[in-house]
């Protein structure tokens, strides 16, 4: 008896092992992305690929600091995302779940039409 204890006690543990290194593994491909140049036509092209150059673009706003007409020109319209304000527009980035629940959005803000900010947000 003490034998099949034993031995299912390692099976569990192996088990629980594997889930948490795929688990760990699965993570890291979100972690380890490499980030590329913005660009108009990649932005367009591939919506679900623009997480890699968000950090460009907000350089590029933070540097050009372009009006609210301007930015909608240069991305397009604002998505109808969940809670957005006025004074914002809000681009999907990417999901960070398998069912889409939590996701990663540039959210530009502005005052007036002048532009104020742009940062990732995790929305759940």
């Amino acid at each position: 008896m003490k034998q099949y204890i034993k031995s299912s006690s390692i099976k569990i543990f192996n088990a629980n092992l594997l889930l948490f290194l795929a688990y760990i593994i699965l993570n890291l491909n979100s972690c380890v992305v490499s980030k590329k140049e913005f660009t108009l036509i990649e932005w367009e092209k591939n919506p679900n690929n623009r997480y890699v150059m968000v950090d460009s673009l907000i350089e590029k706003l933070k540097t050009e600091k372009p009006d609210k007409n301007q930015v909608k020109e240069m991305l397009g319209e604002k998505q109808d995302l969940d809670n957005i304000k006025s004074n914002e527009l809000d681009y999907y980035l990417k999901s960070n779940s398998i069912i889409g629940i939590d996701y990663l959005s540039l959210v530009i803000t502005f005052d007036g039409d002048k532009f104020m900010d742009a940062k990732i947000v995790r929305s759940d």
